[in-house]
């Protein structure tokens, strides 16, 4: 099949119309203004307070102003890439780039001996 021109013309078409119904439910909400009867009407739940305290301590704020989750009690953290390099450039060292190289401990639980300030929001 010989190649048409306006294949690409059309690809950017058919990518417009695409994303142009692309629908975003998720929203961004404050802990202290959840949308609890939206919750209760779409998804059959109604977020307890106890429910919304765990939410809100298992939330980081970098001081970079990114932000992510605890998913452990020994304190690692998901965040974005563009979140978590900003934090392993800050860190890092002449000797241990972070960055570039990662960071293995010898043994479970040893720590990256840098303090990474931040804030729970």
């Amino acid at each position: 099949m010989p190649y048409s021109k306006s294949f690409p013309a059309l690809a950017v078409a058919a990518l417009a119309l695409f994303v142009g119904s692309a629908r975003a439910d998720e929203g961004m909400w404050d802990y202290t203004n959840l949308p609890t009867a939206q919750l209760q009407s779409k998804y059959g739940f109604t977020p307890t307070p106890e429910w919304t305290e765990h939410l809100m301590k298992s939330s980081v704020r970098f001081n970079n102003g990114g932000s992510g989750s605890f998913v452990s009690s020994t304190g690692l953290v998901l965040t974005n890439h563009h979140v978590g390099a900003d934090t392993l450039h800050k860190i890092s060292t002449p000797q241990h780039d972070y960055y570039a190289n990662g960071f293995y401990p010898r043994r479970y639980p040893r720590k990256c001996r840098r303090r990474i300030s931040s804030s729970i929001s």
